[in-house]
């Protein structure tokens, strides 16, 4: 019931229990008050029921609680898959979370040191995560690793993890590969929210080197 018509029908019953004023009223008065609380009371059970049988409306955030997940993904691309020896060949690290909340995401690198050269200050670190506590280059095995770590909101969507620039020094045709196996956390990997690890795809890039 209302406050204000629940108010007025508590005043009533005081006024129907004070004998001082009793003789003021009279049963047409009475009657004509309980009447129109029941027409009140009546028309407010009405409303109720039909607000209660009313469609529940699904809000947007409560549409993507249903959107459906798919497989985490690293990916490489480069700004020319052909260069000559002294020229440099930019290469992407992206990732896709295929819908997933990641907390963070490993990825290393494979390169020939032979045919490509880059240290540490050739490594941009890119959007997809907050912080990066891991940005490193082991030029003697041609190995990198860079750690990216989700800070206060977790990452969902697709972007840019690392931008990596390489100098061509001889002739061949490299491929800069992505170590993963899956099932092995001590290799790339992106974790959800939950802790689990979500990559299950990569791709990785060839570039040829000419005179």
């Amino acid at each position: 019931m209302d406050p204000n018509l629940k108010t007025i029908v508590t005043e009533r019953v005081e006024q129907k229990s004070n004998p001082n004023i009793t003789k003021y009223l009279n049963p047409k008065v009475i009657f004509g008050v309980l009447g129109a609380i029941i027409l009140i009371e009546i028309v407010f059970g009405i409303s109720t029921l039909m607000k209660d049988s009313s469609p529940t409306q699904v809000t947007p955030e409560q549409a993507i609680v249903g959107e459906s997940l798919t497989d985490g993904s690293i990916s490489l691309s480069a700004s020319s898959t052909s260069i000559k020896i002294g020229q440099k060949v930019t290469v992407s690290v992206n990732i896709s979370t295929g819908g997933h909340e990641v907390l963070g995401g490993d990825v290393i690198l494979k390169y020939n040191p032979k045919l490509l050269s880059l240290t540490n200050t050739d490594i941009q670190t890119g959007l997809a995560f907050s912080a990066y506590p891991l940005v490193e280059v082991d030029s003697k095995e041609g190995i990198i690793r860079i750690s990216g770590v989700a800070e206060g909101q977790n990452f969902k969507g697709d972007s840019n993890m690392a931008t990596i620039s390489f100098t061509a020094k001889a002739v061949g045709v490299e491929s800069v590969t992505i170590e993963y196996k899956e099932g092995d956390s001590r290799d790339s990997n992106l974790v959800s929210s939950e802790g689990v690890d979500i990559l299950k795809k990569t791709k990785d890039v060839n570039i040829e080197i000419t005179p």
